[in-house]
């Protein structure tokens, strides 16, 4: 389902083998039961004054999605995440930050395609979680990263 984001954001950043890794990551922090999954997930940059950026990522509606910055997504997120994935994958922040931004708006969009927010973890996102898709070991070191994202 994500492999496409994965391998555009991968080839543009020069992530490499690390995509599906800082992907499962960004996920494991969207959908993380604590925090309200994707809804709240969504309501922190509803917060940060975001609402019209977060909301254009929704599907179902007409246009694209607009942009978000690494430095808007890291005063959202925390640099944590980043740091965190900087380490694990031994990337600079700099690309990993880059790519988070530019990965969240389709991600967003491709899980909310009949503009509705899914309320649990989507069967198809769960491979990316567990490592079942093509990634093997990386997808769970990455999600193992989001604990220390906050």
């Amino acid at each position: 389902m994500l492999d496409l984001i994965i391998r555009e954001a991968a080839a543009k950043f020069g992530l490499g083998d690390k995509g599906v890794m800082v992907v499962s990551a960004l996920l494991g922090m969207m959908f993380k039961k604590e925090s309200g999954g994707l809804g709240g997930f969504l309501d922190l940059f509803k917060q940060k004054g975001l609402a019209s950026l977060a909301t254009s990522w929704l599907g179902g509606g007409s246009g694209l999605p607009l942009g978000i910055n690494s430095t808007q997504l890291e005063n959202v997120i925390g640099g944590g995440l980043m740091k965190e994935l900087a380490t694990k994958t031994g990337l600079p922040i700099g690309p990993i930050s880059s790519a988070l931004a530019f990965m969240l708006p389709n991600i967003v969009r491709s899980l909310t395609a009949d503009g509705k927010v899914p309320t649990g973890l989507p069967a198809a996102i769960r491979q990316y979680l567990t490592g079942a898709s093509g990634a093997g070991a990386a997808a769970p070191a990455g999600a193992a990263a989001v604990g220390a994202a906050r």
